[in-house]
């Protein structure tokens, strides 16, 4: 293949707390090897990158781009997004890796956008594109709801994910490298997928908004969810969001239960507006 440039934008790491900022930083990788991570849909060979999150810290993504390998520009570009978790390696010599765990959310209500040829591959008949995706919605990732990184999938009409060495001059790391599974995932340390966010950070830090927890049983749930906050305070409203950002329920008035029934499985996020002005949240599990 053709030598491709090829940008990885990495998550700045940003320290102390400050208002909603741009946390983006371009990060070049000119080594001599590109390569691709084929996948093949929501049952096949899956790829992910993972992006680096603190706990109080906010990233809200407007919008992706990604370089994709097809014949054809691909119709259609959607995101998974996952957990992450501590892997345990079949071989007891080689060093724990992260690698993603269970799918908190899908990112579907997506547009392709503009694109920009990189190169063909003659070997599989492949154009190399790099594609704006566009969000309908902000996407957003929260901190408190992962232990230390979310993992990014694609999903998608196209055949690869463009990838890019990283172990010759260790630019353009992002984390931890990328990871691949058909059923277990597993990580090719040497290799980095090729993404780039538009997103901005906001660090919640230790303020009384991100302290303030209120008590929900159970938790998981399957029909209904009990509310209870600390020394009787009243309620005047709830609201309930998917860990991307979109409300899905809200009640007016001091309700002391939260019908989840109706809601898909995966993850949510509660916040509850209190008497006493404050703003109270937790997050639970559907089942």
């Amino acid at each position: 293949m053709k030598k491709v440039y090829m940008t990885v934008l990495a998550l700045a790491s940003l320290t102390g707390f400050a208002q909603t900022t741009t946390c983006n930083t371009v990060v070049i990788n000119d080594t001599e090897e590109q390569n691709g991570t084929f996948i093949s849909g929501q049952q096949g060979q899956r790829a992910a990158a993972d992006i680096p999150i603190t706990a109080g810290q906010e990233i809200i993504i407007s919008q992706i781009k990604v370089t994709l390998a097809s014949k054809e520009v691909p119709t259609y570009i959607n995101f998974r997004f996952y957990d992450n978790i501590l892997g345990v390696p079949e071989d007891p010599e080689v060093a724990s890796s992260y690698v993603p765990n269970e799918t908190l959310f899908d990112v579907t209500n997506t547009t392709v956008g503009e694109f920009e040829v990189l190169a063909y591959d003659e070997m599989h008949d492949f154009y190399i594109r790099n594609i704006t995706v566009n969000l309908a919605e902000p996407i957003h990732l929260n901190g408190d709801d992962v232990e230390d990184r979310y993992w990014m999938g694609v999903l998608s009409d196209a055949n690869a994910w463009a990838s890019t060495a990283h172990y010759l001059t260790g630019e353009g790391v992002v984390g931890e490298s990328l990871a691949m599974g058909a059923g277990e995932w597993f990580q090719l340390t040497n290799l980095e997928q090729v993404y780039e966010l538009t997103a901005e950070c906001n660090f919640l830090g230790t303020s009384e908004f991100s302290k303030r927890l209120v008590s929900l049983s159970p938790n998981p749930a399957t029909d209904v969810i009990n509310i209870s906050l600390p020394d009787g305070i009243g309620v005047k409203n709830t609201s309930v969001y998917t860990v991307a950002g979109q409300l899905v329920h809200e009640t007016a008035g001091d309700a002391q239960q939260i019908d989840v029934a109706p809601l898909a499985k995966g993850v949510y996020v509660v916040k509850v507006a209190a008497a006493n002005n404050a703003v109270y949240n937790n997050k639970f599990i559907k089942n």
